[in-house]
């Protein structure tokens, strides 16, 4: 700005004489007082990192066709999509089924969180079962130490809970309230027989998170577009 400022002066005071070095104090301070009235580009300043724990449902039901080429692989997709557009935070993975396991600590290595989401297999965790309260329990276990303000949940499931271990969604939900953790809930698929939303709903609403069905590619990737602009804008509160 100040080598901009200097040539407009310079500009205007061509061949003009002595008169127009008298005014250069003028002209440079009005150049200053427009560049500091200037409206500033929101983008030019990063928004404060958010910590976010991805839940990955892992149970056997994950294998189902309704959404191409079926649950699971639709979901890594999207979540490997999601990952390589969320530089800024740093992002940890805790997959589940008859068991929950903390497969990815919090980390901002994108190459690492796409390698691990990548390779992940039904069979990974014990997968005859649906233990969400637990894997949601030790997401916010891993979430709660961390130094930033706000801190998130993408729960990504296709079922009810039907296997419990120490927590049950109520009290996972109750937990991740209680340490200001908002859950995002995403319920994968649409054979009504085997998903049900009630528990996933539940979830959302006791953190203050939103809930989304999912129903093909296309609306996982909306979806997961849609959290992250509320993530954004949560963090500049």
């Amino acid at each position: 700005m100040i080598a901009a400022r200097h040539l407009v002066v310079a500009l205007a005071c061509a061949g003009v004489g002595s008169a127009c070095h008298r005014d250069n104090r003028t002209v440079a301070k009005t150049i200053d007082n427009a560049a500091a009235a200037a409206p500033v580009d929101p983008a030019a300043k990063p928004n404060p990192p958010v910590d976010i724990m991805l839940v990955l449902d892992l149970s056997k039901s994950m294998e189902e066709t309704d959404i191409t080429p079926d649950r699971l692989a639709a979901t890594k997709s999207a979540t490997r999509t999601f990952v390589a557009g969320n530089t800024h935070d740093r992002i940890g993975i805790v997959i589940f089924a008859q068991a929950a396991l903390l497969r990815l600590p919090l980390t901002g290595d994108v190459k690492a969180l796409d390698e691990t989401i990548a390779d992940l297999r039904i069979g990974d965790v014990p997968e005859l079962g649906t233990g969400i309260g637990d894997a949601l329990a030790l997401a916010v276990d891993e979430l709660r130490s961390g130094q930033v303000p706000h801190k998130v949940v993408i729960l990504l499931a296709d079922g009810d809970n039907n296997w419990t271990i120490r927590f049950d969604p109520k009290q996972a939900a109750a937990l991740a309230r209680d340490h200001g953790i908002v859950v995002h809930a995403m319920l994968v698929g649409t054979d009504s027989e085997s998903v049900n939303p009630a528990t996933l709903q539940e979830i959302a609403a006791t953190t203050g998170g939103t809930f989304h069905r999912v129903t093909d590619p296309a609306s996982f990737d909306r979806n997961l577009r849609d959290v992250r602009d509320v993530v954004r804008r949560m963090s500049t509160r």
